[in-house]
């Protein structure tokens, strides 16, 4: 139940769905939402429904790393093709154990850097994918340990992509697992 003060003219966002305007007088109205979107208002006010100029936008949603046709969608597809193959490349440098840190000398985030890099490059991420995007990838799905939070992980990270900050033969080698 959201309770709000109105008074004449007021304009009420009670869903993201329509926008309601209250028209009348009265001091208190109680929106009760649920599935029915059902509502309840005292006596002395009018509720009518209509769609007003103004909207208000929830913030947008929690980003995806490889995205599908939508940008709300997730491509699990690649996700999970990328995810191994990332996995694989830690294992075989026996990096799979380490944890996110914020050190700009930490060859693990060297590594997230080239391999974000080349996914750029082959257009499976965006162009300026979301470093908590990329937190919660590697630490959700391929299921890394972080002693750092998603925001100065993210902050890390984009620093290091849009400086192109990384190691030219850690590069190498990461071209050549997308090239087996």
């Amino acid at each position: 139940m959201i309770q709000i003060n109105a008074a004449e003219g007021c304009v009420v966002n009670v869903t993201d769905k329509p926008i309601y305007n209250v028209i009348g007088c009265g001091n208190n109205i109680q929106y009760n939402i649920d599935g029915d979107k059902t509502r309840k208002h005292t006596d002395d006010v009018e509720v009518h429904e209509e769609v007003c100029n103004q909207t208000v936008t929830r913030g947008p949603g929690k980003q995806f790393l490889f995205v599908g046709d939508k940008p709300t969608e997730e491509n699990i597809t690649v996700r999970n093709r990328e995810k191994d193959r990332f996995i694989r490349y830690l294992s075989e440098h026996k990096m799979g154990s380490r944890q996110l840190v914020c050190d700009k000398k930490d060859t693990l985030n060297d590594i997230v850097t080239c391999f974000l890099t080349v996914w750029m490059e082959k257009g499976i991420t965006s162009s300026s994918p979301s470093g908590g995007a990329v937190f919660r990838f590697l630490t959700d799905e391929c299921g890394m340990k972080s002693t750092v939070t998603e925001r100065s992980y993210s902050n890390e990270i984009k620093e290091r992509i849009k400086n192109k900050d990384y190691d030219v033969r850690t590069m190498q080698d990461v071209r050549k697992c997308f090239n087996e």
